[in-house]
């Protein structure tokens, strides 16, 4: 795959996606420690410079291959962190005080 420049707005996007996956992980990990006393593992999602550009791809274009092979390990952080964070936008937020100034950057 050749280098592809990923946009300064799509860098902002992607630390908000990165956020949302770890948030999400540590989440489901801290639930399964109460129910289960299952030790928390750190963030297994891949969040590497590849990563970032098979993402920035496919949202620009619609193409590309992202990783979501669970069983090899090798999961796009920046695919879970997009699911995450539309699920969260598509929530209602009518009764927050403040509006997160991330809606108003993208």
């Amino acid at each position: 795959m050749p280098y592809i420049k990923i946009s300064k707005r799509w860098s902002e996007k992607a630390k908000l996606y990165k956020k949302h996956a770890e948030d999400f992980y540590y989440e489901a990990a801290e639930a399964r420690y109460r129910s289960l006393k299952e030790i928390i593992k750190i963030c297994p999602y891949n969040f590497s410079e590849k990563a970032a550009q098979e993402m920035f791809i496919f949202e620009s274009t619609g193409r590309g291959n992202l990783n979501s092979d669970i069983f090899n390990g090798s999961i796009n952080g920046y695919l879970i962190g997009k699911k995450w964070y539309d699920v969260w936008l598509s929530q209602d937020h009518s009764n927050d005080f403040d509006l997160p100034d991330e809606l108003y950057r993208l």
